[in-house]
């Protein structure tokens, strides 16, 4: 799985964002900070799993929360606005 993350007012990458993927269970499966252009990446992640739930935070502006299934190996998230 991969996205970016940006900044809803500037549209500005988000350094340093902090990405958490939950299970349907409320327990952490990775975690990963974005990269200088707000990239970020999840590897190894189980298919044919439902319920999944992805937190992006910045220490600045409000959290952002996205629920997907995951049905195919290879996932775009595409940009991710946070503010």
């Amino acid at each position: 799985m991969a996205g970016n993350v940006a900044i809803k007012e500037t549209a500005e990458c988000a350094k340093v964002a902090k990405i958490s993927l939950f299970d349907n269970s409320n327990n952490i499966l990775q975690h990963e900070v974005t990269d200088n252009f707000g990239d970020f990446k999840l590897d190894n992640l189980p298919l044919n799993r439902d319920d999944y739930e992805l937190v992006v935070e910045n220490s600045d502006l409000k959290k952002h929360e996205v629920q997907f299934d995951i049905t195919d190996k290879s996932i775009d998230l595409g940009t991710i606005f946070l503010g």
